[in-house]
């Protein structure tokens, strides 16, 4: 999730033409309709920093949500500019904060995103989504007991954060607490039931619990309503095969999987796993190695999530 926190206000005075056309490009930029194309939104925010007729504030706003539209499109170095230049204009905003945390998250810059994550809790201590980032990023370190503290504190501001039942869940299913994450699994559905990371990682459980029923329905739905870029419906009916030594179906989910999200651990996991079953074993070393140094606890993760043992 990337935030594009603000609304654009309508600068005065500014002559009609010019009123209507700032208008028009806040809603661009906003992208607050989902036809939009991402290219028409960055030429809103393009139009509102370059017309001369916003303020600071509106800049950063501007700034920001290019940023937002231009990660969309994997142009990250374009992207961190943007959010650069939003904190520079305006260095209490938090949403830009959090977007640079998550992009520098991302990229493995794993200290200037926890530095992100901190400073805006410390800017807005009741800035649920940045505890629910810094709880994402704690997990992934290994540091469970600071995750765990995280994602509560993200809940108990909000209660309706999806994402923060969602990876209190995935944490809690790593300590083999598997009724509690369920019951984490269920609450973010019941508040989106179109969360494909939700949906996927019940999906997974279920089929760990023996409810393959349900797991293949939750995978369904997941896979129908995930974007573009998500690859984590794909991820988890690619460890669902490869459980059942179904590796031609596991090799079509993951090859999916890595063209969404080619440097995702867990893809590159499993890919790992699968060549390892057809012989390549230098590619399975590779990929391996390179999961590891992503996300160095992937060997666990990999082991609660579909019982499955990462190569050597």
């Amino acid at each position: 999730m990337r935030w594009g926190l603000g609304v654009l206000a309508l600068l005065w005075p500014l002559a009609a033409g010019a009123q209507s056309s700032f208008e028009e490009a806040a809603r661009w930029c906003q992208r607050q309709d989902r036809a939009i194309a991402l290219e028409t939104a960055i030429a809103g925010c393009t139009w509102i920093i370059r017309s001369g007729q916003a303020d600071a504030r509106n800049l950063a706003f501007a700034f920001n949500n290019r940023g937002n539209r231009r990660a969309d499109q994997g142009d990250l170095a374009g992207a961190l500019a943007d959010y650069n230049e939003a904190i520079r204009l305006s260095p209490g905003y938090g949403a830009a904060l959090s977007n640079r945390g998550i992009l520098r998250h991302e990229q493995g810059d794993r200290a200037g995103a926890l530095a992100d994550y901190n400073e805006a809790i410390r800017l807005n201590p009741a800035n649920s989504e940045a505890f629910n980032l810094r709880g994402s990023l704690r997990s992934e370190q290994g540091d469970r007991a600071g995750a765990l503290a995280d994602y509560n504190e993200a809940i108990r501001i909000d209660p309706t954060n999806t994402a923060a039942f969602n990876n209190r869940g995935n944490l809690r299913r790593e300590q083999g607490e598997r009724a509690g994450a369920l019951a984490d699994y269920d609450n973010a559905i019941r508040l989106d039931p179109t969360d494909p990371y939700a949906l996927a990682n019940r999906g997974a459980l279920r089929h760990r619990m023996g409810l393959a029923e349900g797991s293949r329905a939750d995978i369904a739905a997941a896979i129908r309503v995930a974007g573009p870029r998500e690859s984590v419906a794909y991820t988890v009916r690619a460890g669902v095969a490869l459980m059942r030594n179904d590796n031609v179906s596991a090799r079509r989910d993951v090859e999916e999987a890595l063209r969404r999200e080619p440097n995702s651990a867990f893809n590159l996991s499993l890919r790992a796993i699968l060549r390892a079953r057809q012989g390549d074993t230098a590619g399975a070393r590779a990929d391996a190695a390179e999961a590891r140094r992503l996300v160095p606890a992937v060997d666990e993760s990999i082991g609660v999530v579909f019982g499955l043992t990462l190569p050597r």
